[in-house]
């Protein structure tokens, strides 16, 4: 007769395989369930989406922001930047332009093409470079940027796309924040040298109210431009990161610090965003040479007029604004030799 340890000890054997079949059978179905929801209801891709990784064949790629279309509805005939660009270049010009979005996205996007670049075929790439999103340690609560890259994943690796969605437990880890909205609510909002708030005390809906006043103008300018910039932001640490990425491929960054309206910012504030921004350029500039890109600064070059009323404080301009930032893009490309291929 066998001890009561003995039969224990024998009857775990088969216990345990039955465990680990179960999981493999569940883990099986749940892909199987996967694979078969997203061929009865593939996702729909944005346009953008569709269209990048055909961008990269062209001479010139821009990469930007709501800078490229953000128009004056007063005025006619408006045409994106990039348009301009490709006019004044007298190059077809593969554009990627989102909204509200900072370098991580740009150096994401690239990283994500790099396999499709062809050192081949080196190309001009014009990355947008927008002086609002070095600020402090440029960590963020939203994930819009995550997300866009997730989706860019799913849709050139087609066999990654089935366990996007429905399924949370398969979603992409790119979907999680820098950090928590709470912890983003308490950050304090710095102002020659002190804590004048937090960013809860800071919140945009104030601006959508008719008649804002200037000591709102006033709060804005501080909160987009005048915060400082750490040694580890993460916007300028992507800046290079972008720069070296394309340069291993044997493409050619050009970085393009955009105009800021600095005269009304220094009307509102004394004169003292001038130095802020000047110093943020100049860093910004610094690490983008530095890993092998080229930069036109014009980030204070151009007069209050230029830019849209009513948008404050932005960067986004008048149809005259945008043609005379073209032109000088593509003079900045025609006339100024790029450094030498990367080994």
């Amino acid at each position: 007769m066998k001890s009561l340890s003995s039969t224990s000890s024998s009857d775990r054997g088969p216990t345990l395989l039955r465990f680990f079949a179960g999981v493999l059978l569940v883990a099986a179905l749940a892909v199987a369930g996967q694979y078969a929801i997203d061929a009865l209801r593939p996702p729909e891709f944005s346009p953008t989406i569709r269209g990048m990784p055909r961008q990269i064949d062209n001479t010139l790629v821009y990469l930007g922001d709501s800078i490229n279309a953000s128009f004056d509805h007063t005025e006619e005939n408006s045409k994106p930047l990039s348009a301009l660009i490709s006019l004044a270049a007298d190059h077809h010009i593969g554009t990627v332009a989102l909204g509200g979005y900072d370098m991580r996205l740009f150096r994401d996007y690239i990283r994500t093409m790099l396999p499709r670049i062809s050192p081949d075929k080196p190309h001009t790439w014009i990355l947008t470079v927008n002086l609002a999103n070095y600020r402090q340690d440029g960590r963020v609560p939203w994930t819009r940027n995550k997300q866009h890259i997730a989706l860019l994943r799913q849709y050139l690796h087609r066999p990654f796309r089935a366990f996007a969605t429905p399924m949370r437990i398969f979603r992409f880890p790119a979907y999680r924040p820098d950090m928590r909205p709470d912890e983003d609510a308490r950050r304090p909002i710095l102002w020659q040298g002190r804590t004048i708030g937090r960013t809860r005390d800071f919140t945009d809906e104030r601006f959508k109210i008719a008649g804002v006043t200037d000591d709102l103008r006033r709060e804005n300018v501080i909160i987009r431009y005048g915060q400082p910039m750490t040694p580890d932001n993460l916007a300028l640490r992507a800046t290079a990161e972008a720069a070296r990425l394309l340069r291993s491929r044997g493409q050619r960054a050009v970085f393009c610090i955009m105009p800021c309206d600095v005269g009304r910012c220094d009307a509102l504030l004394d004169g003292r965003i001038t130095p802020i921004l000047d110093e943020k350029a100049a860093t910004v500039a610094a690490a983008a040479r530095a890993a092998g890109g080229e930069v036109l600064d014009l980030h204070a070059a151009f007069p209050h007029d230029l830019f849209i009323p009513d948008q404050y404080p932005n960067e986004h301009l008048r149809n005259a604004g945008r043609e005379r930032l073209a032109s000088a893009i593509a003079d900045f490309i025609a006339t100024n030799a790029p450094p030498p291929a990367a080994p």
